[in-house]
């Protein structure tokens, strides 16, 4: 193994590759191994899954990576191989092609193009693969999309805790059924007035508890404090008066 270390004729490493009874040498050979087309063999025809990972980790050509998560039976390999990848359209491939959701779920990860994670978000049947992609998303009209349609009540609090537009988060207060994602929806709200209507008609005590503690202005503390019916909300905004 030594001996392999210091060798750095790529073709005497391709046939140590190929012949080498030990896994360790052959390993090592991979590993010096440095032009993309011997590298590209290793992976079509080694059955060691470990030292064709290694191999694909030293890949950098695009199409023979695309080549490589279509095609080898190893999800290790695969999974190397989309992350060395960094083309929109070829990570935008192994989201609607792949199996495993480990795998989508690391090239959703490395998608920047916001329509592309949007039909992720639509389409995809993994909630963790749906759940990346909408924290890689930033257009807030996207965000939005997500929790008016997202079945899923934790990737709509995801999709909530990236929106700043003020409009969008009193609308979700106002009609999602999930408390998490109302509540979420009220750690983003600045606006006063907002925050006034939260503590006014919000339902549920934990929620109205969030939007009194946001509140400034004295009028509102003691319209809290004279109106609502929890003991506990009108506590909290004495202590704040």
């Amino acid at each position: 193994m030594l001996a392999a270390s210091k060798i750095t004729s790529q073709n005497t490493l391709k046939e140590i590759v190929r012949h080498d009874k030990s896994s360790d040498v052959r390993m090592m050979a991979t590993q010096q191994l440095n032009r993309q087309y011997i590298l590209k063999e290793v992976v079509r025809h080694k059955k060691d899954p470990k030292i064709r990972t290694r191999a694909a980790s030293q890949i950098t050509n695009q199409n023979t990576l695309k080549e490589i998560v279509r095609h080898d039976k190893s999800s290790d390999v695969r999974m190397m191989a989309t992350q060395r990848l960094n083309r929109q359209y070829i990570l935008k491939e192994v989201v609607n092609h792949e199996k495993d959701p480990k795998i989508r779920t690391q090239a959703a990860s490395q998608i920047t193009n916001q329509n592309t994670l949007k039909e992720i978000v639509r389409h995809d049947k993994s909630s963790d693969v749906r759940m990346m992609a909408t924290q890689r998303l930033n257009r807030q009209y996207i965000l939005k999309e997500v929790v008016n349609h997202e079945k899923d009540p934790q990737i709509r609090a995801q999709a909530a805790s990236q929106i700043t537009s003020q409009n969008t988060l009193k609308e979700i207060i106002r009609h999602d059924k999930s408390n998490a994602v109302r509540m979420v929806a009220v750690e983003g709200i600045r606006k006063q007035n907002i925050l006034r209507d939260v503590v006014r008609y919000e339902k549920d005590t934990e929620i109205r508890l969030l939007a009194a503690s946001k509140l400034r202005k004295h009028r509102l503390l003691k319209y809290v404090l004279k109106f609502d019916e929890s003991n506990e909300v009108r506590e909290l905004a004495a202590n704040m008066l």
